[in-house]
């Protein structure tokens, strides 16, 4: 269970990055505030974006919405799928 202001390592599986250069991880609060985090760090090779969410960021109980977003060598922005987690008051 993910508690609101709980730091939290966050992995997402992308498809085909053998050419990727970077990746950022765009998400959208229960509240509908939107941004990005970034530097996101992307394995190649395992296929995956991770960000370490600091405390202060998951500062919205309810369903959170994360897209990583992987730009390629030639210039491309590709989106992932858009995966969901929720977030729990304290004392839920």
């Amino acid at each position: 269970m993910i508690k609101l202001n709980q730091p939290l390592t966050l992995t997402l599986t992308v498809n085909d990055v053998d050419t990727a250069v970077s990746a950022t991880i765009e998400y959208q609060k229960p509240d509908g505030t939107t941004g990005t985090w970034t530097p996101a760090t992307l394995d190649t090779g395992a296929a995956t974006v991770s960000y370490d969410i600091p405390e202060d960021d998951l500062d919205v109980a309810g369903t959170w919405q994360v897209i990583a977003v992987v730009t390629f060598a030639d210039g491309d922005v590709i989106p992932g799928e858009a995966h969901t987690f929720r977030v729990y008051n304290r004392y839920a």
